[in-house]
């Protein structure tokens, strides 16, 4: 049942996921691969006013914090867009990962730089434009595979992204496996999902997209619960059904590759967050788009985290972390639901 006032819940639900984030991002600015045998009062003085040790200031501001900003951010987008597919497909099993929309953007983006001659660098706009061009193709195509007699079938919708997403995944493989060994090395991490530290300038962009998408999924929060009444029951109450299904389509896959320009792709964080808080806090897109915001950015930063310590001094793809934890949980919804 949809709230109808949901405005102290979601007062609640920010509130929460504020001073949650505030103390995660302390745990991971305190804690590394490097002991730096840090308190909270030296954290402080340290991000406040500097330190004496140039090397620790190095460390925390420069690496920790940025990387820190970085992995909450990326978590926040893929949560978001997960939600949307789910809400979108009225299927607990979407998100950019298993559709192929995550692996479409990555092969693009690759494809793009190495057309544009611009491997390793830190930031390169045709890593963009390749990432835009490939999460395009792959929902398209998963998309006309699942659309039959004009309906879309959500079941061969799921099992066409896997399909594209494997075939996606396939040949970026193939084509890292014809460069040169510290291309290999570097991209084949990439693949597995990775977050790197951003310039500041970089860093604020981002975070400016980011609340950007938030606040526009929220201004479409009510008729996506009214497209989650059905779409005879929405178009009845004067919304436009497919209107709604292609803007909401073109903003998760422009959000996706932006994220995954960057950060390569990233399984299962758009699949576990949604779901989770819909069996919390029901179906009101209100309230869910919040808190999806909040625990997908805490999730992943968290994850970051254990990718850094868990075999420190060498670090984990965050990939296999988010995959570590998603797979069992994608195979649990298979089974409770039985789908496929």
């Amino acid at each position: 049942m949809l709230t109808k006032n949901p405005f102290k819940q979601l007062i609640l639900i920010n509130l929460v996921g504020f001073f949650t984030t505030i103390i995660v991002l302390i745990i991971c600015n305190l804690y590394g691969s490097e002991d730096l045998n840090l308190s909270l009062i030296d954290l402080f003085i340290i991000e406040s006013y500097g330190n004496t040790n140039s090397i620790i200031n190095t460390i925390v501001t420069k690496f920790r914090l940025p990387r820190s900003i970085f992995s909450f951010i990326v978590g926040s987008g893929l949560a978001m867009v997960g939600l949307i597919f789910q809400s979108l497909l009225r299927n607990p099993l979407a998100d950019p990962y298993i559709l192929g929309i995550s692996s479409g953007a990555a092969l693009g983006s690759l494809t793009a730089k190495i057309i544009a001659g611009t491997f390793l660098t830190a930031f390169s706009f045709s890593s963009y434009i390749g990432a835009f061009i490939g999460s395009g193709l792959a929902i398209t195509i998963v998309w006309l595979i699942a659309s039959q007699n004009r309906r879309l079938q959500v079941q061969t919708l799921i099992l066409a992204g896997v399909m594209v997403g494997t075939f996606c995944a396939a040949l970026s493989y193939l084509i890292i496996s014809l460069l040169t060994s510290q291309a290999i090395s570097t991209h084949i991490i990439w693949l597995m999902g990775n977050i790197s530290v951003l310039p500041f300038n970089l860093l604020v962009v981002y975070g400016i997209l980011i609340v950007l998408f938030l606040v526009i999924f929220f201004y479409l929060s009510s008729p996506i619960n009214l497209l989650l009444l059905g779409d005879s029951a929405a178009s009845t109450s004067g919304l436009n059904v497919e209107r709604l299904k292609k803007s909401l389509l073109l903003l998760a896959s422009i959000l996706t590759a932006f994220l995954v320009a960057e950060t390569g792709p990233i399984g299962f964080v758009g699949l576990i967050i949604p779901h989770a808080n819909r069996i919390i806090l029901g179906s009101d897109q209100r309230l869910i788009i919040f808190a999806s915001f909040w625990t997908g950015g805490i999730f992943l930063t968290l994850s970051d985290l254990l990718s850094r310590i868990v075999i420190a001094p060498n670090e984990l793809p965050i990939g296999v972390i988010t995959a570590l934890i998603g797979a069992p949980y994608f195979l649990f919804l298979l089974k409770a639901k039985k789908y496929g």
